[in-house]
């Protein structure tokens, strides 16, 4: 038997569900990583359902590292609502940064990587290139490929951003 998400849903994305929440999350996770501003539109203000009917699941993690990420994304190209985006961000951050604290090898670099892309954003160059430093380390130290190739690719594109070609070339 097939699957259908539209089926699903039949595009109703406002009634709450644990099969939203699990769609949503990973919806969230996949709009930021593919870049699609529609997506992300649709999912990342759902963030509050996943973390309602997911609380103590690791999703939860997952869903706020993508948010803050997309977060920070928005608040880079709509500078009318940038403001907005960046206190959602930092929302997301202060959250990060607490639970870093309870279990450093679960959530630093995830945390050290949503802080380099604000820094970034913000033109705090220093900052930004010893916060995507340590994010690529600590995601190296604790085996999260994943985070450590994620946060290679956004110090690349830093790099890129500053008309660094043959620096970004290195990441």
């Amino acid at each position: 038997e097939e699957f259908s998400v539209t089926e699903l849903f039949k595009g109703d994305y406002g009634t709450p569900s644990m099969e939203l929440a699990l769609h949503s999350h990973a919806m969230i996770r996949n709009a930021y990583l593919l870049g699609t501003l529609e997506q992300q539109q649709r999912f990342v203000p759902l963030l509050a359902l996943v973390e309602a009917f997911m609380p103590d699941s690791t999703l939860i993690i997952d869903a706020n590292f993508y948010a803050g990420l997309t977060y920070l994304s928005w608040a880079k190209n709509e500078p009318d609502q940038q403001e907005q985006h960046i206190e959602n961000a930092q929302s997301i951050i202060q959250k990060f940064a607490i639970w870093q604290q309870d279990s450093n090898e679960n959530y630093l670099h995830r945390y050290l990587l949503l802080k380099a892309e604000l820094a970034a954003l913000e033109q705090r160059h220093l900052d930004a290139q010893t916060l995507y430093s340590d994010a690529i380390k600590a995601a190296q130290d604790f085996d999260y490929l994943v985070i450590e190739a994620l946060a290679n690719e956004r110090y690349a594109c830093y790099w890129s951003e500053q008309k660094q070609e043959r620096t970004a070339a290195l990441f």
